[in-house]
């Protein structure tokens, strides 16, 4: 309860300097998070009442160990749920004993995440992270192979309507660079490049 009264309090004055800029603050529900889950997201949206408020969904950050049914029951719920809100989509995976894996290499099902997000009007930035970067040059035949056609310069994905972008930093790869400029501004834009950098 303390927890949550602290993020209202400082999220109001957060949602009030964003409203003013008119950037969006993205929140990612994650289980070691006060927002841990859909649920909390939509309590947040709905207590806040702030349209500076968007949401990142990573499947990953959903469940730590959950049988194949109920996996696909939390996301399908999560996207439904959140569904006016996503702005961003993160591709991360989980081994079965609830350990992070590179998206595709898991028990999570991404056609059916894509799927969901596409049924839910979604065409925003998929954003793959929290691999290494010798596993990066694979990702995009994975997504493609699921109807993600690899986005060239000017162009967006195709089939699952979401582009995907990709960052290598420090032998690892990471969304922060782009995450904040994902949450500007409309929720579609023209998808520039596909970007690896090695740092």
């Amino acid at each position: 309860p303390a927890a949550w009264a602290d993020l209202l309090e400082e999220m109001s004055k957060a949602c009030a300097l964003a409203e003013a800029k008119g950037v969006k603050l993205g929140i990612e529900p994650e289980l070691a998070n006060v927002v841990d889950s859909a649920a909390a997201a939509r309590r947040l949206i709905d207590t806040l009442k702030s349209p500076a408020i968007g949401i990142v969904l990573d499947p990953a950050n959903l469940f730590e160990i959950a049988e194949e049914g109920e996996r696909r029951r939390i996301i399908a719920s999560a996207v439904e749920l959140l569904a006016d809100r996503i702005v961003m989509a993160h591709a991360k995976d989980r081994n079965a004993d609830g350990s992070f894996a590179t998206a595709g290499k898991g028990v999570i099902d991404f056609a059916h995440f894509l799927g969901c997000l596409k049924q839910a009007g979604f065409d925003g930035d998929l954003v793959t992270h929290g691999l290494a970067a010798d596993e990066a040059a694979g990702l995009p035949a994975y997504l493609k192979g699921l109807g993600a056609r690899r986005p060239r310069a000017g162009s967006r994905a195709m089939g699952c309507g979401l582009p995907c972008m990709m960052r290598a930093a420090r032998g690892g790869l990471s969304s922060s660079s782009m995450a904040s400029a994902a949450m500007r501004g409309r929720r579609r834009r023209p998808f520039r490049r596909m970007r690896a950098f090695a740092g």
